[in-house]
């Protein structure tokens, strides 16, 4: 196994390297480009980018290791909607174990923490497999919800069917209530064009929207001018009184359209900009890219259900070595938070079979828990 240190991917990795790393390309956030943007715009700079690939170079992980202490951690940031292993055999677990088994002994970090993984995949049990293997108390954990709808490429009026009442009433009456004023207009980046404008129209209403400024904020541009270069981006500006009242842009890729960043300015909310133009944008893709799926990126944002039917999950995997003072002092706040957990979801178990039982007719609660081997 190799792990290479470099400021960039793409330029620094021989042919047959790009070529593994390329193997992950049915997801954006696979893309060497996509990891290159993380390291250089969206994380902070106490760490370096590498990635540990397999002997026969099929496989790899793209790790972030700490220069301080040897930690490894995966290379994502609050941006990232997936992660996983890269590789020409994405799914043989005896080969992703193999290759956690090869990081913990050849690297030796105290600690590993990755995040974003799909708890069903095969690379996420292979990998907590091969960690054990290296002599590492495991824990998988939680990491974020994602809501999605499968539209089965059929177009925006299906899509719009499937939308409860309360969100296609809004979107009806605050569209009339914004098109009897005559003062708005909805651009949608057309391929040819320059996204500049939309970046710094992007930016303006950032700034005036009720959210925090971007902890890395070169990050969100950059990545503009990615998707753009790959022809993923689909950007939309919601213009009101000649002003940006709301702004978004999507990321295309492999059959899947993903909301990846939706902001609105404060001083237009009794128009409901942000549902105007998030109804614009999926009416201009359903119909013109036909994407089998509709992702709504990471996190349990309530109004994810009124646009997504679906959720499901991306864990995350903590190791730390058994073997070495550091890695025990990781293992001895791994245990500690195993037993907090268990004592917490105890309580709450309790609390809830406390209020199940007042009444005969009420529904027992029934509280399952997966344990990952």
């Amino acid at each position: 196994m190799r792990v290479r240190d470099v400021s960039s991917f793409r330029p620094a990795l021989p042919d047959k390297y790009d070529a593994t790393l390329r193997n992950g390309s049915d997801s954006f956030f696979g893309l060497p480009e996509w990891f290159d943007l993380v390291a250089r715009f969206g994380s902070d700079h106490s760490r370096q980018i590498g990635f540990a690939l397999d002997q026969d170079a099929q496989l790899a992980l793209p790790l972030f290791r700490s220069l301080s202490n040897g930690t490894l951690s995966s290379c994502t940031n609050l941006y990232t909607c997936e992660y996983d292993v890269l590789g020409n055999h994405p799914e043989e677990r005896e080969a992703i174990r193999a290759l956690g088994k090869q990081i913990t002994s050849n690297l030796r970090p105290p600690y590993i923490r990755l995040e974003g993984l799909d708890p069903a995949a095969t690379s996420f049990s292979a990998l907590c497999s091969g960690f054990r293997d290296g002599g590492y108390l495991v824990k998988p954990y939680f990491a974020w919800g994602n809501w999605y709808d499968r539209t089965h490429a059929d177009g925006f009026e299906s899509y719009l069917q499937r939308r409860p009442s309360i969100l296609k009433n809004t979107w009806r009456r605050k569209l009339a209530l914004l098109q009897n004023s005559k003062l708005s207009v909805v651009q949608i980046l057309s391929p040819a064009e320059d996204v500049a404008p939309y970046v710094t129209a992007y930016q303006a209403v950032q700034k005036a929207s009720w959210k925090s400024a971007e902890p890395y904020p070169d990050f969100i541009p950059n990545l503009i001018r990615l998707a753009a270069q790959k022809d993923a981006l689909r950007m939309g500006i919601l213009s009101v009184c000649g002003m940006p009242a709301a702004a978004q842009f999507w990321i295309v890729w492999n059959m899947k359209a993903i909301i990846f960043k939706l902001v609105h300015a404060k001083q237009f909310e009794k128009f409901s900009p942000g549902t105007l133009l998030t109804m614009h944008m999926a009416q201009h893709i359903l119909e013109t890219d036909r994407p089998e799926e509709i992702d709504f990126g990471r996190g349990d944002d309530a109004y994810k259900r009124l646009w997504a039917a679906s959720r499901r999950e991306r864990w995350g995997i903590e190791a730390a070595s058994l073997r070495t003072p550091r890695g025990l002092a990781y293992a001895a706040r791994l245990i500690a938070g195993r037993g907090r957990s268990v004592l917490k979801q105890g309580r709450s178990t309790e609390a809830l079979q406390v209020r199940s039982t007042g009444s005969e007719s009420r529904p027992r609660l029934a509280i399952s828990s997966k344990s990952f081997n």
